[in-house]
């Protein structure tokens, strides 16, 4: 939940209370990986989470933090973008199972879910817990949404879909092994 690293609502609100970005809602069919591009070994990774939603709110001018999810070095997964009011069974979703649009990469934002790894990966790999969580979100995020890890664009890296560095060496040379791992589980 949002509340677990202590999300500033009222900053994605105009005077007037409304939403600044409201949300809207797609079916799921991929889930594109980042980094953060922020600091390692991160003691107070809630603190962190909120810098990161102060930045895109209101520095980026989006309304809301980009990511759907985040997960820290520990494995914790954290919730992103709000799905509010409209949140349905299941977090980041709607009542239809079709999954919060974020901001996370620009041409790829609707259909997918954007998963921020905190930290910086171009010369590190994430910690073995990081990479765990970032198997089990997917693989339940594939299952939910029916979709087939085998496919080329289910599962990619922010640099597969823009021109970036983002998410990273470290999350790039893990991105083969999370597919198998994830089809496994899966079973497809």
């Amino acid at each position: 939940m949002r509340r677990d690293w202590g999300a500033d609502e009222s900053l994605g609100r105009h005077t007037d209370g409304s939403l600044i970005w409201p949300a809207a809602f797609e079916p799921v069919v991929s889930i594109v990986l980042h980094h953060t591009h922020g600091r390692n070994d991160d003691a107070d990774p809630a603190r962190t989470i909120r810098e990161i939603h102060r930045f895109h709110t209101l520095d980026r001018g989006w309304g809301d933090i980009g990511y759907n999810f985040l997960i820290d070095e520990s494995g914790a997964i954290y919730e992103g973008r709000s799905s509010a009011p409209e949140c349905g069974a299941f977090v980041g979703e709607n009542a239809a199972g079709w999954g919060v649009v974020g901001a996370h990469a620009k041409s790829m934002n609707r259909g997918s879910v954007g998963i921020g790894l905190l930290g910086t990966f171009t010369d590190r790999r994430p910690t073995a817990a990081a990479v765990d969580a970032v198997r089990d979100l997917v693989a339940w995020q594939v299952t939910r949404h029916g979709i087939e890890v085998t496919a080329a664009d289910a599962i990619r890296g922010h640099g597969d879909v823009a021109d970036t560095s983002c998410p990273g060496w470290g999350v790039r040379e893990i991105l083969d092994g999370l597919r198998h791992e994830v089809a496994e589980i899966v079973g497809r």
